[in-house]
């Protein structure tokens, strides 16, 4: 069944502008959801939604855009156990993905950890958290580049496969009772009911000088997607629907939500360095990856933009603190 949520799951504000509401037994609606979750049973998905509705509000104060009605818990499973069943493109078993796919990953990582290495120094291991780790690409790149790594996930055949190649899987307790100097979060965000608490739990088992890390969906064309939206098309202009995805994408952030929510618990961008980040850059194989290279950095650490964010706690040491720009 589906629950709502009354007040903004970022700052707890009541206020809010509706950008879309509509009931989920609308035909044409409906018929997307069915297409979209090709795999579970018309019936169940009718049984699960019941009589509610789409309903997409934008908080006024902190500018978050989120679904009023959400599955609860048990729907939660059902959805991402059950409803979501396709070929996963990550798993170990599929065919390898593009090369860019793995150019990109090494230059994340060799980044981050190239940053923290400043902060930590050289004496120790920098300790890694990947929250919502899928298949354990990302913290099997960081192992090999020394770190000493950890990770969460709630499927229990990716955590199986991270324990099969020697990667910690923690609990939340564990989690709570340790501390990272680098914690990394893709794609997490946008599906957690109250992502409020759950960066708060974060933080709270951050080092000091750590690094955490934000990858959400951009947020910033639903407004203007979703005042000129139909529904008879909907399945086949999916991906312009992406960041508010029924059910799944809960939460949508853009640039100011995002950092309004990190400065809620007392986090600021970090100043990582757009040349450090281009320098580590690999794959300038083509002229769109050499492309990408240069302004992705100049983007995301020189400007400060997009919802890909790197934080730390205000007032805290961080490269730029140590002369080291």
């Amino acid at each position: 069944m589906l629950e709502k949520r009354d007040s903004c799951p970022g700052c707890r504000s009541q206020n809010y502008a509706t950008l879309l509401e509509i009931s989920y037994s609308d035909p044409d609606v409906f018929a997307f959801l069915c297409a979209y979750y090709c795999h579970a049973d018309p019936d169940a998905i009718r049984g699960r939604l019941g009589d509610g509705a789409l309903a997409i509000a934008e908080c006024t104060v902190c500018g978050l855009i989120y679904q009023r009605e959400i599955p609860d818990p048990d729907f939660m499973r059902a959805l991402y156990a059950d409803w979501i069943i396709e070929g996963d493109e990550l798993a170990p078993s599929s065919k390898p993905m593009p090369l860019d796919h793995y150019t990109y990953l090494a230059s994340e990582v060799m980044d981050l950890l190239a940053e923290q290495r400043l902060i930590v120094g050289s004496e120790r291991r920098i300790r890694v958290l990947d929250f919502g780790m899928g298949w354990g690409a990302w913290l099997q790149m960081a192992r090999s580049l020394g770190a000493m790594v950890y990770g969460s996930e709630i499927s229990e055949p990716k955590i199986a496969h991270a324990r099969s190649i020697g990667i910690p899987v923690l609990t939340p307790v564990q989690i709570g009772a340790m501390e990272f100097d680098l914690i990394c979060t893709e794609q997490v965000f946008e599906h957690v009911p109250y992502p409020a608490e759950l960066l708060q739990s974060l933080v709270a088992s951050l080092a000091p000088g750590g690094y955490l890390k934000i990858s959400v969906p951009p947020g910033h064309a639903v407004r203007a997607t979703l005042s000129r939206w139909r529904w008879d098309d909907a399945f086949a202009n999916q991906q312009k629907l992406m960041p508010v995805q029924p059910l799944e994408h809960i939460n949508c952030f853009t640039s100011r939500s995002l950092d309004t929510l990190a400065g809620k618990y007392g986090l600021e961008r970090a100043a990582v360095s757009p040349l450090r980040a281009m320098a580590l850059s690999t794959g300038w194989h083509s002229v769109r990856s050499a492309a990408k290279n240069v302004l992705r950095p100049i983007y995301r650490f020189g400007l400060k933009r997009g919802t890909y964010a790197v934080y730390k706690r205000r007032n805290q040491g961080g490269p730029g603190d140590l002369g080291t720009r």
